[in-house]
């Protein structure tokens, strides 16, 4: 697991799980003070396709989003959070 740390985004550890260090899916850890679960309840309810199955929450950028939905899906989670 390729651990980015202090690269995070508002708090939260992104991670490749991919033994290349390289993956077009994107693996987050919430900071301690969140949970999982509920997050990602709130995220499918805005419309936000991710997965949660093992620890992380889980986001396949890559298809079928352009770049142009990234600010959406931030401005999604800060609404959230």
């Amino acid at each position: 697991m390729c651990d980015q740390g202090q690269l995070g985004v508002r708090g939260f550890r992104l991670l490749t799980v991919r033994l290349s260090h390289r993956s077009a899916i994107l693996s987050v850890q919430p900071p301690p003070h969140l949970s999982l679960e509920p997050l990602w309840k709130e995220l499918n309810l805005a419309g936000v396709a991710c997965a949660q199955p093992d620890g992380f929450l889980r986001l396949a950028p890559h298809w079928p989003n352009d770049l142009s939905q990234v600010p959406e899906f931030f401005s999604i989670l800060d609404a959230i959070l």
